[in-house]
């Protein structure tokens, strides 16, 4: 894909903004792409800082060099 589309691409699913909407008490309309301005806020919150912390503790917390049971270059 092109570097000037990429900001265009839709990242998070319909879904996830339902959910979004569910939580705060606010009306859902699927066909609006206006959302509140602090859904963007609460999206980098929850996705780009809780869970990248939470997902790169547990690939840290695993073994996977040490384990002992692949030679090298196995899958």
């Amino acid at each position: 894909m092109a570097s000037e589309l990429q900001p265009w691409v839709k990242t998070f699913d319909v879904s996830f903004y339902k959910q979004l909407f569910r939580l705060r008490g606010l009306p859902f309309d699927p066909a609006s792409m206006k959302k509140p301005r602090y859904f963007g806020k609460l999206t980098n919150n929850i996705v780009y800082e809780r869970l990248a912390v939470l997902t790169s503790t547990v690939v840290d917390s695993v073994d996977w060099w040490d384990s002992g049971d692949a030679e090298v270059g196995s899958v």
